[in-house]
């Protein structure tokens, strides 16, 4: 402690001859809680620059800050390619297995009228295996890959890669990123959420909207949490790119006061705050889970609402407040 703290003290604490601990006095009427009152004079108060405002109420939809990971869309994109070709090679092996079958039709009749050698039938027979196996295969093939992207990328990703038209896919080629979020084990977004915010720096004003797109199927539970897909529909970034996400904690938003960081007290890991009761007389408040943001602390404690909250000075009422607490040592004689 330097020389002009050390003067502050002796000066604020003179000033604050009429200081008592008001014990048996209520802090709120609608709080049955009994905490002490600090009374500080009012020349005391403009020595020490104490200054309490009524803070206007807001509208707020607290959020978790995350972050998330722009996806390669080769692979998705490889899965459509894979998949268009899939589906033109059963156009192409459904119109061989439909000629076969004529083929294999007309031969039988020519058969029964010994028309035509039973060797020519194994010949058409074996046509018509051939290309009812390979039509099979195919399918086999198609239903293969579907259970692969639906397993892995969920059943809205999977609808993108099967689109013949390609819509989704070419969409996010040309001015859209894929984002992955990924939560810590055992937790989950509000199941009505639809959209999150992010952004490449730490700016929240300048954050895009993203949409949500699906929940992937959890294939390990226990080395990661819920995995989520939203998409920017006109933001392209690089793949791999980190992005700072703000989920909201709600589908709405909630009534509460913003309070400064100024105003805000740390005493043994709680957080208290000071309210002005009369124009001389404080009392501590703590808070119960505010919600930190980069301007204060969101509270929707309704206790506190329009009531007169120390902004400034608050550190040094609680030091004072401590030092009155200290039983004063008797002189030895």
């Amino acid at each position: 402690m330097n020389i002009y703290s050390v003067l502050f003290s002796l000066v604020f604490s003179s000033l604050c001859h009429n200081w008592a601990l008001a014990k048996d006095k209520e802090t709120f009427d609608s709080d049955e809680t009994r905490l002490p009152y600090i009374f500080i004079s009012n020349q005391a108060q403009k020595f020490a620059n104490i200054q309490s405002k009524i803070i206007n109420q807001t509208r707020l939809n607290p959020e978790l800050k995350g972050s998330a990971t722009v996806l390669n869309l080769s692979e998705i994109n490889s899965q459509h390619i894979n998949y268009l070709h899939l589906t033109e090679q059963k156009k192409r092996l459904r119109k061989h297995l439909q000629r076969a079958k004529r083929n294999l039709d007309r031969i039988k009749k020519l058969h029964r009228n010994d028309g035509v050698s039973n060797s020519k039938l194994d010949n058409y027979h074996a046509e018509f295996f051939s290309a009812e196996s390979a039509f099979q295969a195919n399918q086999l093939k198609i239903a293969n890959l579907e259970n692969q992207n639906s397993s892995t990328w969920g059943s809205e990703i999977s609808a993108w890669i099967t689109e013949l038209d390609s819509f989704h896919i070419n969409q996010l080629k040309q001015n859209g990123s894929v984002i992955k979020l990924i939560l810590p084990y055992n937790e989950r977004i509000p199941a009505a959420l639809n959209q999150i915010y992010t952004h490449h720096t730490h700016n929240r004003n300048s954050a895009h909207t993203a949409t949500f797109v699906t929940e992937l199927p959890q294939l390990n539970p226990t080395n990661h949490g819920h995995q989520y897909i939203f998409k920017l529909s006109k933001y392209k970034y690089k793949s791999n790119t980190l992005l700072n996400v703000w989920i909201p904690e709600n589908t709405e938003s909630q009534t509460g006061i913003i309070i400064p960081d100024s105003a805000i007290v740390w005493h043994l890991g709680q957080i208290l705050i000071y309210i002005q009761k009369e124009h001389e007389q404080f009392v501590p408040i703590r808070l119960e889970h505010p919600l930190k943001l980069s301007q204060g602390y969101f509270s929707t404690d309704q206790t506190i609402f329009n009531k007169s909250i120390v902004i400034k000075g608050a550190q040094t009422i609680f030091s004072e407040e401590f030092k009155a607490q200290i039983p004063e040592e008797d002189d030895d004689d």
